[in-house]
């Protein structure tokens, strides 16, 4: 009798998947994938190799505090022999056997919550003969290349402005003077996405009921009216504190500001203080790029 079938490490491939998913300007030492999008992994096993019939493997997806399968924060999914399925559930494929490895394309559907997710592996050869596995973390985002997201957009050079852009035009001033001002969006410094997902988690609808939060992720008009609400500090205990009157000790000038990551980065190292001052083009600058960074979908 075989002897059952078990994991001795897993390569995420991370550079490869996160070219193909417009990632890898953030970064290509984690993997930082987009929804309706396969991504590939390259499966270790320690004695043998994965034996179609005689092996079965259960990959489970978690994300958020309390994963549940009906609220769509879990996932449990069979390998599959054929080609990734519709991009309405989350599926895994195999791709092709080595003697003690097997590559896989797993697929995250199109509407599932963004976020941080636990990627666990479940290994079953027959009775007495199973072991599961924590494979580790990945970032799950919108999909603007993707059809089928809801964030979707066709128009290649919409794509390159509204995503890929770090760098662009604010302005400011009234309908007789407007002055412009140039602002960089930083979307795809590393640290910055990270950030924006604790901005997410420190939001009143999470703090209220996490679970439910989470599984509200899915929707991008949910995510963007959480972003909007917290970038202001005034009513959510967020980035940063309005100030309309020409007396700004203890802080900075709101035109003084021309960088988001500035603004996030001291909102991070404070520990979540307000940041001191802002005003309503930077509230729409570090709005843009909290939705470029954390949900990479669209920015100024």
């Amino acid at each position: 009798m075989a002897k059952g079938l078990q994991l001795a490490s897993v390569d995420w491939q991370s550079p490869r998947n996160n070219m193909r998913h417009h990632t890898a300007e953030i970064s290509t030492r984690r993997l930082i994938v987009r929804r309706g999008q396969a991504f590939d992994l390259r499966l270790h096993f320690l004695t043998r190799g994965f034996q179609p019939g005689l092996d079965s493997i259960y990959l489970i997806a978690e994300t958020g505090p309390q994963p549940e399968r009906q609220s769509g924060t879990r996932a449990v999914f069979l390998l599959g022999l054929g080609q990734p399925e519709a991009k309405s559930a989350w599926s895994a494929s195999y791709i092709s056997n080595g003697p003690r490895s097997t590559d896989v394309a797993v697929l995250a559907p199109a509407g599932a919550p963004i976020g941080r997710y636990q990627l666990k592996i479940h290994l079953d050869s027959g009775p007495g003969q199973a072991a599961s596995y924590l494979l580790g973390e990945f970032l799950l985002l919108f999909n603007a290349w993707c059809p089928e997201d809801d964030v979707y957009l066709a128009s290649d050079p919409e794509r390159q402005e509204y995503v890929m852009n770090e760098d662009g035009i604010i302005y400011q001033g009234n309908k007789d003077w407007i002055q412009p001002s140039p602002w960089n969006y930083g979307q795809f410094e590393e640290d910055l996405v990270d950030i924006c997902f604790q901005l997410l988690d420190r939001n009143l609808n999470y703090q209220r009921n996490p679970a439910r939060d989470c599984s509200l992720r899915g929707s991008a008009a949910y995510v963007s009216r959480v972003l909007s609400a917290i970038v202001n500090s005034n009513d959510d205990s967020g980035v940063l504190l309005g100030n309309w009157t020409e007396d700004y000790s203890g802080g900075v000038r709101p035109t003084e500001w021309s960088s988001s990551p500035a603004i996030l980065r001291q909102w991070h190292r404070t520990r979540g203080q307000p940041v001191r001052y802002g005003q309503c083009w930077v509230f729409a600058a570090v709005m843009c790029s909290g939705v470029c960074a954390c949900v990479c979908w669209g920015g100024g």
